[in-house]
This record gives structure tokens, C-alpha cells and sequence, in this order.
């Protein structure tokens, strides 16, 4: 009796470490993707409607380069 109920606790303890193992192969990943920004709702709008993800333009533009427009979504 002792025998075969450490034999199932054996298989649970495998299945549970294999099931952890499997979910997190399948988490999804944050991409970023950029492009010019004409003002925040465009880019806000642009970002949702392409990609489904929330973006927001610079609020401090580097010097000589155009707002960006960053746009993060699940990949």
C-alpha cells in the first residue's frame, strides 16, 4: 500500500513539474514597435488599432529627431 501511493505521488509531483514547464512556453512576450508621432491621440488610436497595445508619444524628443510615437503590445 505504501508502495504504490509513493508511486502516485512520484506521478503527481511529475505532472505538475511538467504542467509549470508548459505554461511558461506559452507566456507571451511585450514587443515594441515605433514610428513618427503626429500628436498622442493618433498614436494612441494607430497603436490599438494595429497591434491591439496602448502607445504614447515622446514627451521628450531627442534633438534633431522627430517624435516617436511607441507603441507596446503582446507578440
Amino acid at each position: 500500500m505504501a508502495k504504490s501511493s509513493t508511486l502516485c505521488f512520484l506521478f503527481f509531483l511529475l505532472f505538475i513539474v511538467s504542467l509549470g514547464k508548459l505554461l511558461t512556453i506559452t507566456e507571451a512576450k511585450n514587443c515594441l514597435m515605433t514610428w513618427d508621432c503626429t500628436t498622442v491621440e493618433r498614436c494612441w488610436d494607430d497603436c490599438k488599432s494595429r497591434y491591439g497595445g496602448k502607445g504614447l508619444c515622446d514627451l521628450i524628443p531627442t534633438p534633431f529627431v522627430p517624435k516617436q510615437c511607441l507603441c507596446s503590445y503582446k507578440c
